[in-house]
């Protein structure tokens, strides 16, 4: 086993590289940048899937702090950097550059400005590269956005006790889910509850913006038209919708953070 494969669940790493390879078809990551908005828990699998180049991108310390025990384990590569910053910052993300391949999963839904995240990010895929995205799906009852905010309010407002007592039961289904290798109705890993810590990481911040499969269809035909839908995957783990397009038109031109807003 590599030394990176100790630190890590080699399952779960598997199924990252098989749901990746899936996603991307026959284009694949060798010799690709790749950039992923968020915990960096796809980025190990990219570095192993020969990308060239491996950016995390997240303005959250615990967030930080989760991508890089990945980074150590993986004997620290100087291809895969990280970075402390928001893609609100249209400015400092754009000095990382463009990339074949934009990858976050849930992570917009927490910037609190989420169509404007949604843009900027869209800004930072290559003529020709690929947008894969989750996001919260605004849907209710077992599983749906209402239901996990009311989850993480629960966790943020109870006592030490029953914190503790919820990240165990969380932490010991997500456990059971990789046991028994369930997947979401797209083939997605399910949910990263496999740890305490990341258990606890998950339910952090109860601010969340959810919204439905033709909201963000009708947004992405607005104001990135360029963006040829190749994937809509609904109910993917825990109420999200994900979805794969393909950036079929010239460079995007970022704009600034007032001008976008104004637009909102």
């Amino acid at each position: 086993m590599m030394p990176a494969e100790k630190g890590a669940n080699l399952r779960d790493l598997q199924a990252a590289e098989q749901f990746l390879a899936r996603l991307l078809g026959g284009d694949g990551l060798n010799g690709k940048r790749y950039l992923e908005l968020g915990a960096g828990a796809f980025s190990l699998a990219a570095q192993r899937l020969g990308a060239k180049n491996v950016v995390n991108l997240d303005p959250r310390p615990d967030t930080i702090a989760h991508s890089m025990a990945l980074w150590s384990r993986f004997k620290k590569p100087a291809h895969w950097q990280i970075l402390t910053g928001s893609i609100l910052d249209a400015g400092f993300a754009a000095q990382a550059g463009t990339f074949d391949v934009v990858f976050t999963w849930g992570a917009l839904n927490h910037t609190k400005a989420l169509w404007e995240a949604i843009q900027h990010t869209g800004h930072r895929v290559s003529p020709g590269g690929r947008l894969i995205i989750a996001i919260d799906n605004k849907t209710r009852g077992l599983g749906g956005a209402s239901m996990w905010r009311a989850v993480k309010r629960l966790h943020h407002a109870a006592p030490p006790q029953i914190r503790q007592l919820l990240e165990g039961c969380l932490t010991w289904s997500g456990s059971l889910a990789k046991t028994q290798r369930v997947t979401g109705a797209c083939g997605a890993p399910p949910p990263s509850f496999s740890s305490r810590e990341e258990t606890r990481r998950c339910l952090s911040g109860t601010a969340f913006q959810a919204v439905s499969g033709d909201q963000f269809q009708r947004f992405m035909a607005d104001r990135l038209p360029h963006f040829q839908p190749l994937l809509r995957a609904p109910a993917c783990g825990p109420g999200l919708h994900l979805f794969v397009f393909r950036n079929s038109g010239p460079a995007a031109q970022p704009e600034t953070n007032a001008a976008s807003r104004r637009r909102e």
